[in-house]
């Protein structure tokens, strides 16, 4: 199938879009996965095997053309619409709350320009606005929604 010059434009910008987006998840992965290494580092190897594997399939699908140098481009996960999900998601891979240090150090490997002082004042907006809990000085948390437990009416 022949595709035109507009057509093939649209595809290379919807494929670069879900590549920025997916390097993005991968990125919240990694944090994942040192979490994994800080509990069992034997587990972190395994997972970490698996999911090269996995990448390393992927890449023989794709032929040739996928073990070719990537671009010089820098890809940004995230900008100044997203920056709060981003914090919601590395904050949630802490159950018991992150430090800021923890939160600082996903933001830095994530590529974000961000100083750690615009970090300090966006958690305290999202505190405020209820976005995030504060167990303890210096540490973040998602906030804990009340579980009702489910009852049965008898009929």
């Amino acid at each position: 199938m022949s595709y035109n010059q507009d057509e093939d434009s649209e595809r290379e910008g919807a494929a670069r879009h879900l590549a920025k987006m997916l390097l993005g998840e991968a990125r919240r992965l990694a944090l994942q996965f040192e979490s994994i290494l800080t509990l069992d580092a034997a587990v972190f190897h395994e997972a970490t095997a698996d999911l090269a594997a996995l990448v390393e399939g992927l890449r023989s699908q794709a032929g040739p053309r996928a073990n070719a140098p990537a671009r010089g481009e820098v890809e940004r996960p995230f900008d100044s619409g997203n920056t709060e999900s981003f914090i919601l998601d590395i904050i949630g891979i802490f159950p018991e709350g992150a430090s800021v240090e923890n939160i600082y150090n996903g933001v830095v490997e994530s590529g974000a320009a961000m100083s750690r002082e615009a970090l300090t004042v966006r958690l305290h907006r999202m505190l405020r606005a209820g976005k995030i809990t504060r167990p303890s000085q210096g540490h973040y948390a998602l906030p804990r929604t009340p579980v009702t437990p489910f009852r049965r009416s008898s009929m």
